[in-house]
């Protein structure tokens, strides 16, 4: 049957066959199989005359090269990623999208400024874009530029007060600053608006052990792990909160627990982490 599908594909006029496979190639997309997805949207380009020099004859060349741009992306390729950004962005330098989806892959190789020049660029042809302030936001609570990236996470809150991921970031940036009871009401918020969102009770949860509010933070942590039985950080954070109360037996179990996650989710890094920590705890 594979052999008859391409025998098909094959006698299709070329314009089909170009948005037949980007069709696909985001169908796939959708369904996370990145692999998949930029095979077809590499397939279309094919069928695109000079489509390596960008010279675009058709109006979806920069909406393809950005959409495998960020299958790239999701798969962790991210210099793969940044080229195929450069390449919409040559064909429509106004693609709002493809400076939001740079800017990330910038962000995540640790190149804060460039990251920071494209959300910068972005705003420009888009002062309303929520994404840019925000993604701006944490460029600049990473660089530690803390009242820049709450001003960013205001306006963000500005254009869209709906917005809990905003609520939530500026929360971790009055947390940061020892502002605690301010990071308490924006991770309230955020509660308010989701009553699902297990990263804002987590945050809260730390803000209020910060304060040596223990069994409210306890409340947190059991909160976020009922949302999301895999959040390792939770049953961490949790397991000191329980360790500080002198309630050794609790903290092991969360910590072993902890430490169980953070392996099968590949946090390596953090697991030692735990397991130095959870050494500690049976010594004393």
């Amino acid at each position: 049957s594979q052999l008859n599908s391409f025998n098909i594909q094959a006698q299709l006029p070329k314009g089909t066959s170009y948005l037949t496979l980007f069709t696909i190639g985001l169908v796939r997309y959708e369904a996370e199989d990145y692999e998949a997805a930029i095979a077809r949207f590499t397939k279309a380009l094919e069928f695109v005359p000079d489509a390596e020099q960008g010279i675009a004859q058709d109006p979806n060349l920069d909406a393809l090269y950005f959409y495998r741009g960020v299958a790239y992306f999701d798969k962790g390729e991210l210099d793969l990623a940044i080229t195929d950004y450069n390449r919409a962005l040559e064909i429509n330098p106004e693609l709002v999208e493809a400076y939001i989806g740079r800017g990330l892959a910038y962000y995540t190789k640790g190149e804060l400024d460039k990251a920071l020049a494209d959300y910068n660029q972005a705003l420009k042809f888009n002062p309303e874009l929520v994404e840019a302030y925000t993604n701006r936001g944490v460029a600049y609570y990473e660089k530690g530029e803390l009242d820049l990236a709450i001003a960013d996470f205001t306006q963000a809150l500005k254009i869209n007060p709906e917005f809990v991921i905003a609520y939530n970031n500026r929360g971790n940036v009055y947390s940061e600053k020892g502002e605690l009871d301010q990071a308490i009401a924006d991770y309230t918020q955020a509660i308010k608006i989701n009553p699902e969102y297990a990263n804002a009770y987590n945050n809260r949860g730390i803000a209020y052990s910060d304060k040596g509010e223990l069994d409210q933070a306890i409340a947190d942590y059991n909160q976020a792990i009922k949302i999301n039985p895999e959040d390792a950080d939770a049953y961490y954070n949790r397991g000191n909160a329980y360790s500080n109360l002198g309630n050794k037996q609790k903290a092991i179990q969360d910590l072993k627990k902890a430490a169980k996650l953070f392996a099968e989710q590949g946090n390596t890094a953090i697991q030692q982490q735990v397991l130095k920590r959870l050494k500690q705890l049976e010594q004393d």
